[in-house]
C-alpha cells in the first residue's frame, strides 16, 4: 500500500485585537479585532486559499473565530469547527488586566505567573496550556491523516508547540515572535509533529502597516 502522505496544518495566530494594542492580558476574555487585524486576516486568508484546505479548526475565543470566519469566507466555506482546547491560557484574575494592572492587583502572584507550573488564581499555568494546546493539535492532525488543515489559534498556543517540536526546554528564554495574522506550517508524519515553516509574512507585507515587517 502507498504510504499516507504528511498531514499539513497550516497554523495561524488570530488577526490582532485592541487589547494587543493596549498590552492587555487577554487570555480567555477578548476584545474585537482591529482594523489592522481585519486586514491581516483579510490577508491570511488570500494566502491559505492557495492550499485548498480540507477542514479548517479554531479556538472558540471571539477574536480566533472572527479570523476565521474571514478565512472560511475566501476559502470556500469550508466549516469552521471550534476547539475549546486551542484557547489561550487562562490568566485568570489577571485576564483584561495590562502589565501595571496586574502587578498591582496581586503583586504575589504577579511575580509567579509566568513560571512553568504555577498557576494563576482562576486560572491555569503554562504547563496546563501548553499540554491543552498541543493535545488539542494533535488530536486533530490525528482525526485528518494525510489532509491539509487550517487551524485559528493563540500566540500562546504556538509558543508551546515551537517549544516542543524544537526541543526548547519549557522555562528557557527564546526569541522566536508570533505575529499576528503569520502562517505557521507543521507536518505530522509517523505521528509526530515537525515544523516546516515558521512565520511566514509574505502575505502581510503588502497591507504595509508594520515597520517591522
Amino acid at each position: 500500500m502507498p504510504d499516507t502522505p504528511p498531514t499539513t496544518l497550516f497554523i495561524v495566530r488570530h488577526g490582532e485585537t485592541a487589547w494587543n494594542v493596549e498590552q492587555r492580558l487577554q487570555g480567555q476574555l477578548d476584545s474585537p479585532l482591529t482594523d489592522l487585524g481585519r486586514r491581516q486576516a483579510e490577508a491570511v486568508a488570500e494566502r491559505l486559499a492557495e492550499e485548498n484546505l480540507d477542514v479548517l479548526y479554531s479556538s472558540d475565543l471571539g477574536r480566533a473565530m472572527e479570523t476565521a470566519r474571514v478565512i472560511a469566507d475566501r476559502c470556500g466555506g469550508p466549516e469552521i469547527v471550534p476547539d475549546a482546547g486551542l484557547r489561550e491560557r487562562n490568566f485568570g484574575i489577571f485576564n483584561g488586566l495590562n502589565f501595571a494592572e496586574a502587578r498591582e492587583r496581586d503583586p504575589e502572584a504577579y511575580s509567579h505567573w509566568m513560571e512553568y507550573d504555577y498557576v494563576v488564581p482562576g486560572g491555569e499555568s503554562p504547563r496546563q496550556k501548553a499540554e491543552r494546546g498541543i493535545a488539542a493539535v494533535e488530536t486533530v492532525a490525528r482525526r485528518h491523516p494525510g489532509r491539509k488543515i487550517g487551524i485559528v489559534t493563540h500566540g500562546g498556543i504556538l509558543t508551546s508547540l515551537l517549544r516542543r517540536v524544537m526541543h526548547v526546554e519549557a522555562e528557557a528564554p527564546h526569541g522566536f515572535l508570533t505575529y499576528n495574522g503569520a502562517v505557521n506550517v507543521f507536518l505530522m508524519e509517523n505521528g509526530a509533529l515537525k515544523l516546516s515553516t515558521w512565520g511566514d509574512i509574505r502575505h502581510l507585507r503588502r497591507i504595509g502597516t508594520k515597520d517591522d515587517f
